[in-house]
């Protein structure tokens, strides 16, 4: 209860305040589209950037977590590939897009803010070491596979466009410049650092609410039976897989452990859609997927936290 009240709450509670306000004249679709934008090119790399400049360059315990992570995330992604081959038995692109929202967690949106909350300063450390590898992973598997098995596709193109897409992201080069900075062994400036921390301020709350009012905009649609199955891979088999990893495989310490493990227990991200759409395929499937996973969130994320027994 306790953690329900002091760390899910806020955050779904300004989750909802976001989806609410875009119900309304007050926040236009192109409001949201700002308020997204200066989250994802300001506000998050600001705070990854300060983050990582105060930590250490990854040793053998973080290379081990983002062991563990991946490999739930590709126990996830190949579990569900072959159950819904056997239970749906429609295209190969239907089934990696679906495959995708079982492996991919929103790391950013929700991600953050709750790594943060939860665990403070060293478990945002971690949780932006699984971050750097999650997006080019399982971003460029389905967009592989899909183009390999489609009519006129070209994998070795699409790979360089999702390299291209994948050292431009704002996220992953903010990553990058604070370890460089880490590196130097150099203090941030008194003013850059006062800076930094004004403007990565804004991204927990911001992040949330852009995720909340992003929302708004999705609608469940057919096929929610198979959105429902996805849904249970990606909130119980993916965090149970690295669960297991990361405590047994890997003998991590209980932080690391937490956080790889909450971190697979994530719902499903936009980029899941972003992918159907840019396809055609399972367009309304994985809205489902989004909502489903979000909203079944709730529940499991809480019963993570208060197992993991935070802060």
């Amino acid at each position: 209860m306790i953690v329900l009240i002091e760390i899910v709450a806020p955050i779904f509670g300004v989750v909802l305040a976001g989806y609410l306000m875009a119900l309304t004249p007050a926040l236009s679709a192109e409001g949201i589209r700002g308020l997204s934008n200066f989250v994802f090119y300001a506000a998050i790399p600001a705070l990854l950037f300060a983050t990582m400049a105060h930590a250490t360059l990854p040793g053998g315990p973080d290379l081990a977590l983002i062991a563990a992570y991946l490999g739930s995330s590709v126990v996830a992604f190949a579990a569900s590939l072959g159950v819904g081959w056997v239970l749906y038995r429609d295209s190969i692109a239907a089934r990696a897009v679906m495959a995708m929202g079982a492996a991919f967690s929103n790391t950013v949106q929700l991600g953050i803010p709750l790594a943060l909350q939860a665990f403070g300063p060293e478990g945002l450390r971690q949780h932006m070491l699984i971050v750097s590898v999650h997006s080019a992973v399982m971003i460029s598997l389905p967009t592989l596979i899909i183009e390999a098995t489609r009519k006129g596709g070209h994998p070795g193109r699409t790979l360089v466009l999702a390299a291209r897409a994948l050292v431009t992201n704002p996220i992953l080069l903010a990553i990058a410049a604070g370890l460089a900075w880490s590196a130097t062994g150099w203090p941030l400036p008194g003013p850059a650092e006062s800076w930094l921390r004004l403007l990565g301020g804004a991204s927990t709350s911001c992040a949330l609410f852009a995720m909340g009012a992003s929302m708004a905009r999705f609608k469940l649609g057919g096929h929610l039976s198979e959105s429902a199955v996805i849904t249970l891979f990606k909130l119980l088999v993916m965090p149970a897989t690295a669960w297991l990893l990361s405590r047994f495989a890997f003998g991590l310490d209980p932080l690391a452990v937490a956080v790889c493990t909450l971190c697979a227990a994530l719902p499903s991200g936009v980029n899941v859609f972003i992918l159907a759409q840019r396809y055609d395929v399972c367009v309304e499937r994985s809205v489902n997927l989004i909502v489903l996973s979000t909203l079944a969130s709730l529940v499991t994320l809480s019963a993570l936290l208060t197992v993991f027994a935070v802060r």
